[in-house]
């Protein structure tokens, strides 16, 4: 019953996950058009559009290609599969990245701003290529630990959003540049706890597991 109770909320959880990335995906939609309209679009972006939209487009093709890699089933259902998305999200990410960091440096908010999505950038880029490293190596453990918190920091994509309107709802008539310096951090900072509370506490089982004597 407990078995049932947890895959349950596991895959309301997924769920969930997948239904906010794939809206925030599609609102993106207004970062392709001529001029930008309706978008989220500060001044200082419009002279660095190309960087702008690398960054989107990594992000996108992360969050979107990261959705299948945590389901077990799916892994030992459709290995190549798996494999090939799992290179799609790491592509997406070696664009996203590196363009994400260019945007930190002239982010709107201020140096706050600027160390907040900076240091994002640079754990994105190193928790996946951990990730990659140890399933070259064969060492499959790790490689989930440090998939489970590449996509932590992906999903920043998707909490920074929820956050800015949370905050904007919270805080009105607070000036937005104060807001954005709060999300910087706030849009992975928590994710990022959060997993890493998760990986401690299942490798501390495994260990008391491994403890118990067998007859």
């Amino acid at each position: 019953m407990k078995m049932k109770k947890a895959f349950g909320l596991a895959s309301l959880g997924w769920a969930m996950m997948a239904l906010l990335t794939i809206g925030v995906s599609a609102n993106m939609y207004n970062y392709y058009q001529t001029g930008m309209p309706n978008a989220f679009q500060p001044d200082l972006y419009v002279s660095h559009k190309v960087q702008l939209l690398c960054h989107i487009t990594g992000a996108i093709i992360a969050a979107l290609a990261g959705l299948t890699q945590f389901s077990a089933k799916f892994r030992i259902n459709h290995p190549t599969l798996h494999r090939v998305l799992g290179y799609i999200y790491i592509g997406g990410i070696a664009i996203s990245a590196p363009a994400g960091f260019l945007m930190a440096l002239i982010s709107k908010g201020g140096l706050v701003t600027h160390i907040g999505f900076g240091i994002l950038a640079v754990l994105w880029a190193f928790a996946t290529f951990k990730a990659l490293y140890h399933v070259i190596k064969g060492d499959i453990q790790l490689h989930h630990q440090w998939m489970i918190r590449s996509y932590a920091l992906t999903f920043a994509f998707v909490t920074l959003r929820l956050w800015i309107g949370v905050l904007m709802v919270i805080n009105k008539g607070q000036n937005f540049d104060e807001i954005y310096q709060t999300v910087a951090w706030l849009c992975w900072v928590p994710n990022l706890l959060i997993v890493d509370y998760f990986i401690a506490r299942n490798n501390n089982k495994k260990i008391l597991k491994s403890n118990i004597p067998h007859d």
